[in-house]
């Protein structure tokens, strides 16, 4: 039986021996949502292997999570949303293994824009120790939880949530599962950064990125996109215009309006400048 037990499909040891691409990771976290379904069908075949087809006596019920988040979706969420499909499918053919899987949700109530992947462990950990998570819907004692995240560098999310399950009194069976884990301490944790920024280093990487078909929105493009200078920010609109995506000028705002992000003071003019774009826009039209 399994209690906060951390696995991951690939280890890091060596930052040139990820055993994954940088450049896909990169575009992973900002939205190639192609990517997030192949991390999270990679994630599922590990987690079958490795764990469900060794372990015949786990529950039969399980409740899958990403990573916590408040409206907009993390990168986590595409990935973990594939790993949860392929496991609905799964059950399907496999009665005997698997009675029920839901998936659940942990919410995020704060948010913040520091940029997590370039902190040091005790950064991150002053930085997140202040947000307040709660479960949407506390779990039935019944299933086992599996808690889905790309990857854990210094294990402070992991605490959190740990603490989580503490506060709610919650004793269930828990795994968490990542795509990879750095398991050098002597790799520092900004690492991670070197990780996000692979491929998207500035706009002119982001745009053909959202243009494409495979993209998606996540939190970290939304306050990318919120963190662009002036000039940046119109190259974006405008080439969004020129390719007829109006619509996801749209989301972009929904997304910043319903994240909260427009209280956030560094954000502001951006976010006005976004509102004048869609607005224009529609007066256009």
């Amino acid at each position: 039986m399994f209690k906060n037990d951390r696995y991951a499909v690939h280890s890091i040891v060596e930052t040139n021996q990820l055993g994954f691409s940088p450049v896909d990771y990169s575009k992973f976290k900002y939205g190639d949502i192609s990517i997030a379904q192949k991390f999270g069908n990679e994630l599922f075949d590990y987690f079958l292997r490795d764990i469900l087809n060794s372990n015949h006596a786990l529950p039969k019920s399980f409740i899958v999570y990403s990573s916590p988040y408040f409206f907009l979706p993390t990168s986590s969420l595409h990935m973990t949303k594939a790993f949860y499909d392929r496991f609905v499918g799964f059950a399907k053919e496999h009665h005997e293994l698997i009675n029920d899987i839901k998936i659940g949700k942990i919410d995020r109530c704060h948010s913040y824009t520091s940029d997590y992947g370039a902190m040091t462990a005790e950064e991150r950990f002053e930085l997140i120790k202040n947000d307040t998570y709660k479960f949407n819907e506390l779990p039935d004692s019944k299933s086992t939880l599996l808690f889905l995240d790309d990857i854990s560098i210094t294990g402070t999310h992991q605490l959190v949530i740990e603490n989580l399950l503490e506060e709610n009194g919650i004793k269930n069976n828990c795994l968490f599962l990542y795509y990879a884990k750095l398991d050098n301490k002597g790799i520092p944790p900004n690492f991670e950064n070197e990780l996000n920024y692979a491929h998207i280093k500035n706009v002119h990487d982001l745009i053909p990125l959202i243009l494409s078909e495979n993209f998606q929105n996540t939190t970290r493009t939304t306050k990318y996109i919120l963190s662009l200078p002036a000039a940046h920010l119109n190259l974006l609109f405008d080439a969004l215009l020129d390719q007829d995506k109006k619509e996801l000028l749209e989301e972009l705002l929904d997304g910043a309006l319903q994240n909260d992000y427009h209280l956030e003071e560094s954000y502001a003019l951006n976010i006005d400048c976004l509102k004048n774009r869609v607005l224009s826009n529609a007066l256009i039209n």
